[in-house]
This record gives structure tokens, C-alpha cells and sequence, in this order.
């Protein structure tokens, strides 16, 4: 079985650590610093959903920017039929 990875979900993920940062006024490479991170484009690459990222990931990202891990996920989905079907 390959790796899930949902598009949409990262884009909402990505777009709100996004909107954070730049609340905060804080560039890309100051929160790669703050997360450890050697590689500043990994920032562009989780805000622009082209990698999926773990939750310790989330971690770093909620400490770097000085909010609750909730926060990062705070938006709403449309929960599509395929996962409140039952078994037959």
C-alpha cells in the first residue's frame, strides 16, 4: 500500500501555517531557524502541500510559531459520504 496523501488537506494545513507566519511577521527562514531546519525550502514545500509531513512535524511548526498544534488546524472540511459508510 503506498502513502496517502490528500492535496486538499495539506493546502488548508499549508495555507494556515501560512497565514500564522505572516500574522506574526516572521519570514521563511526565520521560522526554519526557530524549527532546526537546515533546508529553508522545506517551509515552501509543506505551506505549498507539495510533501506530507508528520505529526512531529506539526510540533515544530506550532512551537516555531508560538501557537497551540489546534490552531494549525483550525478549519473547516466538507466530510464526503466515502467515510461515514458503514460495512455491508
Amino acid at each position: 500500500m503506498g502513502q496517502f496523501k490528500n492535496i486538499e488537506f495539506l493546502k488548508l494545513v499549508g495555507s494556515r501555517i501560512e497565514s500564522i507566519r505572516k500574522s506574526k511577521n516572521l519570514t521563511h527562514e526565520i521560522l526554519a531557524e526557530r524549527m532546526d531546519l537546515n533546508d529553508v525550502r522545506q517551509i515552501g514545500r509543506v505551506i505549498n502541500a507539495e510533501t506530507n509531513f508528520s505529526t512531529s512535524e506539526i510540533y515544530r511548526f506550532s512551537m516555531a510559531l508560538g501557537v497551540q498544534p489546534k490552531e494549525l488546524f483550525d478549519f473547516e472540511i466538507d466530510l464526503k459520504t466515502d467515510f461515514n459508510k458503514t460495512s455491508e
